[in-house]
């Protein structure tokens, strides 16, 4: 019974910091249905998407390759990528947005370049398309826990030695990672890090990139472009954006975000983000404000 207990407590001493760490964001989901109007090329976007097809059919082109999306599969697209989404005829889709990260390091998917797929037993799935139906926590639940569960069977794609590596790392980190997430800026500098989050600049500059694969300076400029493509879909405009980055002028910060996508800000906001959201919003049925509401009633 000694061995048991010593083994049992082991064991609770891994789990408990990989879980308490294992950081889920949901974004925007909803039920959405398509027509060949339903043709757009999207640019990078900063969350992972996850596609339920319920009935009909579309396609996704990213350069030579093409995905077909096929009731009875479940998708994941992994973000910071280009995507040309079609749909021939008709399409009727459950889909969420989401991020996931382990100990504050990147993005989980972001390891992954293909759309990844994975059979889907329908006799097992929540009712999606009368979830704006819902009318208390108990009816949500279903709901909440196949999203989390199908979002871990996803990881199965991602190697077992990057988990370990961003687990194990990501946690000596941590005080260099809360500095960065409280002070994100472009003016931000390693020596800054260093005086704030207790490590050299040698630990920093040298050992970061050997132990995690990419440097810190990669690391903070992957977590700006995600603040600038967020910040795009909200009535900032340019200049405020410009500005809450700490960059000098609109100029340098429109320079900046063209060499990382390919796009300068107003691109991005008119050509890449107005024809997805112009035909979007007419078709999809969002969640999120029927969530709100039902937290509210709860609370009056």
């Amino acid at each position: 019974m000694p061995t048991r207990g010593v083994f049992f407590a082991t064991y609770s001493e891994l789990f408990e910091p990989m879980f308490n760490n294992l950081n889920i964001e949901l974004g925007e989901y909803g039920y959405f249905r398509g027509d060949p109007s339903w043709n757009v090329v999207e640019g990078p976007r900063y969350f992972n998407r996850l596609y339920f097809v319920v009935d009909g059919y579309g396609l996704v082109k990213q350069e030579e390759k093409v995905t077909e999306l096929l009731p009875g599969n479940l998708y994941l697209l992994p973000s910071h990528q280009q995507y040309h989404l079609i749909c021939p005829q008709r399409i009727e889709k459950f889909y969420i947005h989401f991020n996931i990260n382990l100990c504050q390091v990147q993005d989980l998917f972001l390891s992954c370049q293909d759309i990844l797929r994975l059979p889907w037993a329908k006799k097992m799935e929540p009712p999606f398309s009368e979830m704006e139906n819902i009318t208390n926590i108990y009816e949500l639940l279903p709901y909440h826990n196949f999203i989390y569960n199908t979002i871990f069977e996803f990881l199965q794609f991602v190697p077992e030695e990057l988990l370990n590596q961003y687990f194990w790392h990501g946690l000596k980190y941590q005080k260099a990672f809360h500095y960065i997430q409280e002070n994100l800026r472009v003016s931000l500098t390693i020596e800054e890090i260093s005086r704030h989050s207790n490590y050299s600049v040698y630990m920093l500059a040298k050992k970061f990139k050997k132990d995690l694969g990419f440097s810190l300076n990669e690391y903070v400029q992957n977590k700006l472009l995600d603040y600038a493509i967020h910040q795009l879909y909200t009535f900032k405009n340019i200049k405020e954006i410009a500005e809450e980055m700490d960059f000098c002028d609109v100029h340098y910060f429109s320079n900046w975000f063209k060499r990382k996508t390919g796009y300068t800000p107003s691109q991005y906001r008119n050509e890449v983000t107005d024809q997805h959201e112009l035909y979007f919003y007419k078709n999809r049925k969002p969640f999120r404000n029927s969530l709100e509401q039902l937290l509210q009633n709860k609370d009056a």
